[in-house]
């Protein structure tokens, strides 16, 4: 009876992982367009492409601010 119990509540933690509403292709692509910073000024971008990497929670500091 555990391991039903068990399979079950997994397969509604997937469930529940999986019906995230997703972007459309086109306003994902915008969002990782990288314009290119003016003169004097850089530009920071962050991609974080793992599995576990979206679920932990990490502050980005630059220069001592916290970015995001």
């Amino acid at each position: 009876m555990k391991k039903i119990a068990l399979i079950v509540l997994m397969s509604a933690l997937f469930t529940g992982c999986a019906s995230v509403k997703m972007e459309s292709k086109e306003a994902s692509a915008k969002a990782k367009e990288f314009v290119q910073p003016s003169e004097g000024h850089s530009g920071l971008y962050v991609y974080r492409d793992s599995f576990v990497g979206k679920a932990i929670k990490r502050n980005i500091w630059v220069d001592g601010k916290c970015l995001g």
